[in-house]
């Protein structure tokens, strides 16, 4: 699976064996390595509070090596635009892996304002297919190289990374987010009202949040920024 390494909307190409961007199995057993190399500190850690998930990555936060997801399907495909993102901006991609059914209304809403998700299905895949090849076992015994990341990355349960999440993408260029309807902005709008309690002191999200176009006029043709803009 050829990709193009990306951050902020720039190409940056890294070099594998076939010095083109890393492929679904090179990144598997990368992160697969990462895990086994998190559990071995953790074994040799004596301290109570234990070694941190951050504390293995941080040497590669500025690589591109984290596999996600962008917009909704098109053309027959199963995802949408696929990227590299720099591991130091993991908690701008989500993860739904966990998310139960009632949360799929805001999870399409996310996904058309460009946020971007963790592209667990690339990782499990690869990782499955490469050690059921070496060992002769069932792919199923082998999908946990997406273990790791899933602690990076950010869930609905946390409003206030959804809120910084929604900021980058609306600032991003690559690919141009899509419109969301009335009823879309409302449910998103529910999303952030039903956890208010969680993000309501911070005013840097309250900026964030203003932001971005989600937000109806009275006559509820228009989805508009507050930033900047004298609303009556």
């Amino acid at each position: 699976m050829n990709r193009d390494v990306r951050t902020c909307g720039v190409s940056r190409n890294r070099s594998t064996e076939q010095n083109g961007p890393p492929t679904g199995p090179w990144l598997a057993k990368l992160w697969t390595f990462l895990r086994l190399e998190y559990e071995r500190k953790c074994r040799e850690e004596q301290a109570e509070d234990g070694v941190g998930v951050e504390e293995v990555v941080r040497p590669l936060g500025g690589w591109c090596l984290l596999p996600v997801k962008v917009g909704l399907p098109a053309n027959g495909s199963d995802a949408g635009d696929r990227f590299l993102v720099p591991i130091g901006r993991a908690r701008l991609v989500l993860d739904y892996s966990r998310a139960g059914i009632m949360s799929q209304p805001v999870r399409r809403c996310l996904t058309k304002l460009g946020v971007p998700e963790l592209d667990t299905d690339m990782l499990d895949a690869s990782s499955s297919s490469s050690s059921s090849s070496s060992s002769g076992r069932h792919p199923a015994h082998f999908n946990a190289a997406a273990a790791l990341p899933r602690t990076l990355v950010s869930t609905l349960d946390d409003p206030r990374a959804i809120i910084r999440a929604l900021g980058a993408a609306a600032c991003g260029t690559t690919p141009a987010p899509a419109r969301l309807s009335r009823d879309e902005c409302f449910v998103v709008l529910r999303y952030f009202a039903e956890l208010v309690d969680s993000w309501q002191d911070d005013t840097e999200l309250h900026a964030v949040l203003r932001s971005v176009a989600i937000h109806v006029t009275v006559a509820g043709k228009t989805r508009i920024m507050l930033r900047g803009r004298l609303v009556k």
